[in-house]
């Protein structure tokens, strides 16, 4: 539970991000005109490739992996402007959907490359087009290529509250899992564990009477969630004698790598009614064992009454047991 909760800060965490770049014209290779000298070089006007990026991540990653972007010198950079585009490499910053990402990321140089470490997120990364680019003194830029990323697997905390209740045969309770954006309750998915059997049974709305499903809309100071109410009317026909455990689970339906850590987790606890007519019969043996009590007293006192005046009387002989 501790996990998912961690996860729901990063997931709602805030990411803060320097204005949108001007818009690049077209990017064209550099000539060794161009870096005749180092003013010259500060000088050039337009958009130059100069640099190529690498991104090392798998494909199909879950969300939180690592992602590495290198940033380094392309190999069509003429022989005259390589030590001038190598002596910008430090100063390269990381551009996604032409914003730079500079934040986001932690920065390591070292010779002739630069590189930027980071966690994957979804909504920053997915479908995201990066470079790695350098603003020269005079205006001009100097950029890479463009990567893609994509088929980042989207990984979503549950958490169900409450995490624990009781109640009574016949009444009915509710549970809402809460998640952290509306688009995870496409994937919601409940089911209830048979810790004894060890296997789940998915939780059908559709097709169970016992289950009502209905969803919670994001505010300002509630996270989107899903309810599921549960009826115990058909456990009133039973007999049950001792309390019913039940533990619900609430997580997403697309099987992701690491998406079991992000389960959320409920146990309720259906306790047997007290019979009444029970209760009405104890009453009613106790009320009689009580007055046969009473009776029985008043007789031993009546006889030991009598015996006692009979003796004082003499007429021992007169008496009926």
């Amino acid at each position: 539970m501790k996990f998912a909760l961690g996860f729901l800060e990063i997931l709602l965490f805030t990411l803060h991000t320097l204005p949108v770049l001007s818009t690049i014209t077209e990017v064209i290779n550099l000539t060794a005109e161009s870096c005749s000298n180092a003013t010259t070089f500060q000088k050039i006007q337009g958009s130059f490739q100069a640099y190529s990026v690498y991104i090392d991540l798998d494909e199909g990653m879950d969300e939180f992996k690592p992602i590495v972007v290198t940033c380094g010198l392309n190999a069509a950079v003429p022989e005259e402007c390589k030590e001038l585009v190598e002596g910008t490499i430090e100063n390269i910053s990381i551009s996604m959907n032409g914003t730079i990402k500079d934040r986001m990321y932690n920065e390591y140089y070292r010779p002739d490359i630069k590189q930027f470490g980071s966690a994957l997120h979804f909504e920053q990364h997915e479908r995201a087009e990066v470079k790695c680019i350098t603003t020269l003194s005079g205006g001009g830029v100097l950029v890479s290529n463009e990567k893609i990323i994509s088929d980042i697997d989207e990984l979503h905390p549950f958490m169900i509250f409450p995490a624990q209740q009781d109640v009574t045969v016949g009444n009915s309770y509710t549970l809402t899992c809460k998640t952290d954006v509306a688009r995870a309750l496409d994937d919601l998915s409940w089911t209830l564990w048979n810790g004894v059997e060890g296997f789940e049974t998915t939780v059908s709305c559709a097709d169970d009477d016992r289950f009502t499903c209905g969803t919670v809309k994001r505010t300002a100071t509630n996270l989107p969630g899903s309810v599921l109410t549960v009826s115990t009317s058909e456990l009133e026909n039973k007999v049950i004698s001792n309390p019913i455990e039940f533990t619900y689970r609430c997580n997403s339906a697309v099987n992701h790598t690491h998406q079991h850590k992000m389960m959320g987790e409920a146990r309720v606890t259906v306790h047997p009614k007290t019979s009444k007519a029970m209760g009405i019969g104890l009453g009613v043996t106790a009320g009689i064992l009580v007055l046969g009590a009473i009776i029985a007293a008043a007789v031993i006192i009546f006889k030991r009454s009598k015996l006692t005046t009979v003796m004082m009387y003499g007429k021992l002989e007169e008496t009926d047991a």
